[in-house]
């Protein structure tokens, strides 16, 4: 059942769309209301409103571009968008972008919330959107506003919260200065508020002519806000009487099955877990086709979930991207070829070293604790988290050690500011180590977005902003020490980042419990995974350790800032990996194997997207992006373009790699890669001795590309999973077929926007 409030603004809806959930689920009706914006009070941690109106406008953004992934699926709330904006158009652009998204975004979650058991309580909706269409179409047409009131879908309750004028504009004024000051940019004038009243009531008058019931109520004083509650709550149990046990039965089985899913749209605020769902007795039929349609819709919700993550993931990663381009702009101007080739040749090994200390133990954490926690195995979950920990944490103290004492062995034999650099390199790896462990167990605590954060926007922006201060202050040397110096703390700013958002995630039920260990179990996963971990960077990062070792460090330099660029490429996957390691862990586990193959194919396509996004500016851009950097840089662009090239093409093959170690087959996947990173090796030793940089750019991506294509023969063989494009592409045209062979069913939802 769907209730909707509509009137002017500062009329109460709000206020009462949340007394009523209250009330609801007071009396043990499952409950939940949707789109419901407007902030409480200025925020002690967001005074000035900034985080508010960057996540509104973020979930707006993210929310419209997951629905251009599904032209078909949502062509119904394309076309209510077309219609009402054609009839009503606004004059402000603004304002016509605004409504034209929320109408958009407001169809999908109706569409969402029409058949299923929970009571869905809109604070503004339909009616309220014609009614905002109107004011700033500037239209008052009665036969405008009818045929308008026929294109939208009808809620089983109306409510019309009529407001006197002078207390209108008291409650107005009441909200501006309650509000954060960025959040008043999203309020319309006082003078456009105040045109609401006589539209709405024209509308009002309208529907009641046509035959549609309106519950009519004014809340003037708080104290009355209970008895306009109860108003409104007889008239939703009069329709809820009026509703067939048979369909109550079928839609309760497949609201359970929507339970037992764990999934739910974020712009719908759910129901708090302690209140129960009604209990009837469900027959057997009626709960196996309920269940049968709630999976589908989990389904559904999955994959709108997953591109809505990635998206996000995706935005942070551009963002993250753009300071780390910013940092090796700034260093590289700073340092020149000759001190960026010694930074990047020493933050190689770091790379190379970090990665390895973990001990494959982020996967393993992405595998394991997220099984456990899905299974409820919390003594395990407890032990799983403590085993990456504590032997991350080992391994990377005694790398650290090693590499110093081996640096202190050769040091007369190196040049000062080399060997002082290396030595600054080695003693960060101990906290890039732990923090990236730290991001996996906060990615399996469900903050994807928190897990990526510290090193890609917190980390750089640090560092970027320590250079910079240094820069412009000369108060210490502009040379390679430094800025690995400045690296080294911005990195245990970031350790101690991810420490605390760990802390605050961490869940309740592994609080005070005795881990359990499965240690040959665990390291059984964790050292194939480790060799997998070693390898990919190994392979990413051969073309530099390679021309380092043959004394050419401007080279070197080179291929790192063209390899930087083709890096950014990479991000699409790595996003797309943020949420379907750990998912994709959980779906194997259950056994749902269709599932499997929907995710996959899932993240293939945004994994495509996301790279075609990416490399097509940095391909028509390379020039000017290399630049940008110094005539040092500005050399053949060939280099850079054919790496580009070869991280597009791999983004096409979606997130193989995670797929297998995510399924039990890491240690295949890591025969696979050795294969390839000793082609890699060979490869680039071969042809850096004839051709430089570009025999290893060439050698780097040839390998890249074979490395995908061994590995999309191998899924198919061992799971049978084709490639991610081709399962998207065979679902998209049975899709088609199905949505072109079947146009009554499209008929019968059109049919609920017909006014009664």
């Amino acid at each position: 059942m769907i209730v909707e409030f509509f009137g002017p603004p500062g009329a109460g809806k709000t206020t009462l769309a949340r007394a009523l959930l209250c009330r609801l689920r007071e009396r043990g009706y499952t409950t939940k209301i949707a789109l419901v914006h407007q902030p409480d009070k200025v925020s002690l941690f967001d005074p000035g409103g900034l985080g508010y109106a960057l996540g509104r406008i973020g979930q707006a953004i993210v929310g419209v571009v997951a629905m251009t992934f599904h032209p078909i699926t949502h062509s119904h709330a394309f076309s209510a968008v077309a219609r009402l904006v054609y009839m009503l158009p606004p004059r402000n652009p603004v304002w016509f972008i605004r409504v034209s998204q929320y109408i958009l975004r407001l169809s999908e979650i109706w569409r969402q919330s029409s058949d299923v058991d929970p009571i869905i309580v809109f604070d503004q909706a339909f009616i309220q959107a014609v009614c905002s269409l109107s004011v700033f179409s500037r239209t008052v047409d009665e036969a405008v506003f009818l045929r308008a009131l026929k294109l939208i879908p009808k809620s089983d309750v109306a409510v019309y919260v009529r407001v006197d004028p002078d207390v209108q504009e008291a409650r107005l004024r009441n909200r501006k200065r309650s509000e954060p000051v960025i959040a008043r940019f999203f309020e319309a004038g006082e003078s456009t508020n105040l045109q609401f009243a006589p539209i709405i009531e024209s509308v009002n008058a309208l529907l009641q002519k046509h035959g549609r019931p309106v519950v009519v109520v004014q809340l003037d004083e708080p104290s009355s806000i209970d008895h306009v509650v109860d108003k409104i709550e007889r008239e939703i149990l009069t329709r809820l009487e009026g509703k067939s046990n048979a369909v109550g039965h079928a839609v309760a089985g497949a609201t359970q099955a929507d339970q037992r899913c764990m999934i739910c749209d974020d712009s719908i605020q759910t129901c708090d877990n302690s209140v129960e769902a009604l209990a009837f007795p469900v027959p057997p039929t009626a709960a196996a086709v309920g269940a049968r349609l709630a999976s589908d819709r989990c389904t559904g919700r999955r994959g709108d979930h997953f591109t809505r993550a990635t998206i996000l993931a995706l935005a942070t990663y551009i963002c993250g991207a753009g300071l780390t381009c910013a940092v090796q702009f700034l260093v590289a101007r700073l340092l020149h070829a000759h001190g960026y080739g010694i930074y990047s040749y020493v933050w190689a090994w770091v790379s190379l070293l970090s990665y390895v200390t973990t001990l494959g133990l982020v996967t393993f954490v992405l595998r394991f604790t997220s099984a456990y926690r899905a299974s409820d195995e919390w003594s395990l979950m407890y032990g799983s988290i403590r085993f990456a920990i504590s032997r991350a944490l080992a391994a990377a103290v005694m790398a650290s050690i090693a590499g110093l004492v081996i640096l202190w062995l050769r040091w007369n034999e190196l040049e000062p500011n080399f060997a002082i650099s290396l030595a600054i390199g080695i003693a960060t790896i101990p906290l890039i180590t732990l923090h990236l462990v730290g991001a996996g167990i906060i990615r399996v605590f469900g903050g994807f977005i928190a897990a990526i954060l510290p090193e890609r926007v917190f980390r750089d922006g640090l560092l970027l902003a320590t250079v910079g201060f240094a820069a412009w202050g000369q108060f210490w040397p502009l040379d390679t020490q430094m800025v690995l110096v400045a690296s080294f703390v911005s990195t245990a700013a970031t350790l101690v980042f991810v420490i605390y958002v760990a802390i605050r995630l961490w869940p309740e039920q592994i609080k005070g419990i005795e881990p359990t260990y499965l240690p040959r179990e665990w390291w059984s996963f964790a050292l194939p995974v480790m060799m997998m971990m070693g390898l990919e960077i190994l392979m990413a990062r051969t073309g530099v350790l390679v021309l380092g070792w043959s004394g050419r460090i401007s080279e070197a330099g080179l291929f790192a800032l063209a390899f930087n660029l083709a890096m950014l490429i990479q991000l699409s996957r790595a996003a797309v990996s943020i949420y379907f390691s750990p998912t994709a862990s959980a779906v194997y586990e259950r056994g749902d194997f269709p599932d499997l193959q929907y995710l996959f194919a899932r993240a293939t396509v945004l994994s495509l997207a996301g790279g075609a996004m990416l490399a097509l500016p940095v391909l028509i851009l390379t020039g000017p992006l290399l630049n940008l950097f110094g005539q040092d840089f500005a050399g053949d662009t060939h280099i850079a373009q054919t790496l580009v090239m070869g991280q597009f093409l791999a983004a096409a093959g979606g997130p193989q790699q995670n797929l297998l170690t995510m399924t039990g087959h890491e240690r295949s996947a890591a025969a696979i890669m050795l294969v390839f990173a000793a082609l890699t090796i060979a490869g680039c030793a071969i042809t850096t001795i004839h051709y430089g940089a570009m025999g290893a750019a060439v050698v780097t991506s040839g390998t890249l590309v074979a490395w995908n294509v061994a590995m999309a023969i191998h899924i198919k063989r061992c799971l049978g999973i084709k490639p991610g494009l081709v399962l998207a592409v065979t679902a998209f045209w049975t899709g088609r077929q199905q949505t072109m062979t079947a146009p009554q069913q499209r008929a019968g939802e059109t049919t609920l926007n017909v006014l009664r």
